[in-house]
């Protein structure tokens, strides 16, 4: 039986990611979270919801007021 190697490297990514909040720079944000991003395959559903979660709560509404379906 062949036995698969894995790390949990996609696991920390996806948690990094998860985790990301913005801090005083939006564009240091976007950047961090295009750079994780670009790591891991996710649903643009999932992407969205950690993009707009990591978001304060004031930017957050502000874009949800639009509906966004896509990052």
């Amino acid at each position: 039986m062949a036995q698969i190697f894995y790390d949990g490297a996609f696991d920390d990514l996806v948690a990094d990611l998860a985790h990301l909040k913005k801090g005083s720079s939006f564009v240091d944000y976007l950047e961090n979270f295009d750079n994780l991003l670009a790591r891991v395959m996710l649903f643009e559903e999932i992407a969205l919801i950690f993009f707009l979660s990591g978001l304060t709560v004031r930017l957050e509404k502000s874009i949800c007021l639009h509906k966004p379906s896509t990052l």
